[in-house]
């Protein structure tokens, strides 16, 4: 639920970082509308047109009792996302990455590479403490192309604790650790701007 209403509020502000004014869709009592939950339909799968999306985006309104002219409320888009039965079900790794998404785009044109780095670290640190556990890690290691089990995942997580020196138990990497990571251009969570 934490992390469904941070993906929703990034979705209101339509995407970028807290603070910065809201969408027309988000500026309706708090809603989300046809745009921007196309955009959260994107990131899980719907590959469509707009006109495509506007047919489905009716429907779901009609099947849910939203109104489709001032779209979901918080409570509602809780509610499809988090139904495991309904085509709107998102996991917290597919929440994870569509929060990553939206708290790093757009992004301002004279960003620094460092603050580049900070802006996605934060947007990975679902529960604000400061340090990337495994399932938030993993959520990056899928964003840079890297697919397979849990159990693929928990063996290449312990593989980069003992590279980079960090204490899983303590759930790191924290910031400071992340951007070396992400400037190691040797392994496999290196990116470019």
């Amino acid at each position: 639920p934490k992390l469904i209403k941070k993906v929703f509020n990034a979705l209101i502000r339509g995407g970028g970082a807290a603070g910065e004014a809201p969408t027309s869709e988000g500026e309706v009592d708090g809603r989300i509308g046809l745009q921007l939950l196309q955009h959260c339909a994107q990131s899980c799968g719907f590959s469509g047109t707009d006109a495509d999306w506007s047919k489905q985006y009716k429907a779901l309104c009609a099947l849910h009792g939203w109104d489709s002219r001032i779209g979901t409320t918080a409570e509602q888009f809780a509610s499809f996302v988090d139904d495991e039965s309904g085509s709107g079900f998102c996991n917290d790794t597919v929440l994870q990455a569509l929060l990553v998404q939206l708290a790093t785009k757009p992004l301002p044109e004279l960003q620094t590479r460092a603050q580049m780095t900070t802006q996605i670290f934060d947007a990975l640190d679902v529960i604000g403490s400061g340090f990337l556990n495994m399932r938030e890690m993993q959520c990056y290691a899928r964003l840079c192309g890297v697919h397979g089990t849990d159990r693929e995942w928990t063996r290449q997580y312990h593989k980069l604790c003992r590279k980079y020196g960090w204490r899983p138990e303590k759930g790191e990497p924290d910031a400071v650790q992340f951007v070396k990571l992400v400037d190691d251009e040797t392994g496999g969570g290196h990116c470019t701007d």
